[in-house]
């Protein structure tokens, strides 16, 4: 009977009899923390980017309703002090004060 890590041919070896077991997969892990550093660094910025486009739309969003808002304001009292001033130059016409 072959034993495998600890079990008999045909029982299905558990994890902890596994973990020493060399799977030889002829892999190079030498760099994995560092290039796992690089695409949390790549993933956080690409967020921090995205949150500040997002705000800076948003503030421009605001500004131009603010904008509108005030050009609104200023035709509206253009157009009461225009009336107002034809409403006096045709008061004094009339004679009407």
């Amino acid at each position: 009977v072959q034993k495998l890590g600890g079990q008999e041919k045909g029982e299905t070896p558990c994890c902890e009899d596994m973990q020493d077991t060399d799977l030889e997969l002829g892999l190079d892990n030498s760099a994995f923390y560092d290039q796992f550093a690089i695409a949390q660094f790549g993933l956080w910025a690409a967020w921090l980017t995205w949150l500040g486009i997002t705000v800076m739309a948003f503030l421009k969003v605001y500004h131009n309703y603010r904008q509108e808002d005030l050009l609104d304001t200023l035709i509206h009292e253009k157009e009461l002090l225009l009336g107002r001033s034809s409403r006096r130059g045709s008061d004094l016409k009339t004679g009407l004060i």
